[in-house]
């Protein structure tokens, strides 16, 4: 059911900024949206929030209706690594 997966990441963009007040930096929160690359580091970014502390806070949405272990991590850290942050910015896992 592949839908449940785009409709929820959906769900959560609308309510990015509930989000942001649950992982307590909402009052930092300056633009949220996808990040998409689209050259040789191809990749996408779920959910991004840029911070008026110089921080970029990614989170992957994923819909399970199992308990989710560990095994994300691996494809979270590849995308850190692919993405090109702006000078002085530091990234935040959620």
């Amino acid at each position: 059911m592949p839908w449940l997966g785009l409709a929820f990441e959906n769900f959560c963009r609308k309510h990015s900024f509930l989000i942001a007040e649950k992982l307590n930096f909402s009052g930092y929160v300056t633009d949220f949206g996808q990040i998409i690359q689209k050259d040789k580091n191809a990749m996408q970014l779920d959910l991004a929030f840029l911070r008026s502390d110089d921080v970029i806070t990614i989170c992957e949405v994923k819909y399970h209706n199992t308990e989710i272990d560990t095994e994300l991590i691996p494809e979270l850290e590849r995308k850190k690594s692919l993405l090109r942050l702006p000078k002085n910015t530091r990234l935040k896992l959620r």
